[in-house]
Formats: C-alpha cells, structure tokens, sequence
C-alpha cells in the first residue's frame, strides 16, 4: 500500500476520534447543565413548601401562602424583606400565583 494512502487512513481516523470526542463533551456539557437546572428548580420548590410549613404534596398551603405574600407584599413585614421578590418569582414559576 502506497504511503500517501495510509496517511489518508490515519487523517480519516483522527477526524472521527475528534468529532467523536468533540460530540461526546458536548453531550456530557449538555447533561450537565440540564442536571444543575434540575437541581436549582427542586432546591426553589422545596424553599417554596418549607416556607409555607407544607407537606411534600400540599399544593393547596403553598398556593394560600404565594396569595398572601402577594396581597402583602408591600406592607412593612414583606416589603423590607429582600427574599419577598424571589418567592414571588418561584411562587409565578411554579404556578402557585
């Protein structure tokens, strides 16, 4: 076999470990950054119901507690509160407002 054509062979192979490889990071980069996300919404979920004394699956006491911090949100209690503005943000993205 002429040299010239091993040399192509050997190229070819490099450029399919490398996408491979290049594929391969970004998934995992992919995966991982989905994973924090995921992570990052259970974390806020759980403040939520902690906050409002709930149980694991007492919607109904998490939702009367968004209502009431944002009915009160801008009396002296809630309003000098600098965690009022982010459950309220948690409380409209989980849809409890």
């Amino acid at each position: 076999m002429d040299g010239w054509l091993k040399v192509l062979i050997a190229a070819a192979c490099g450029v399919v470990i490398a996408a491979g490889g290049y594929y391969g990071i970004s998934e995992y980069r992919r995966a991982s950054a989905q994973a924090a996300r995921e992570l990052n919404e259970e974390r806020a979920r759980n403040e939520l119901f902690r906050l409002a004394s709930a149980g694991e699956n007492d919607v109904a006491r998490v939702r009367t507690f968004c209502q009431v911090v944002e009915e009160h949100k801008d009396s002296t209690t809630f309003k000098d509160n600098e965690m009022t503005p982010g459950i309220l943000r948690n409380c409209r993205y989980f849809g409890f407002l």
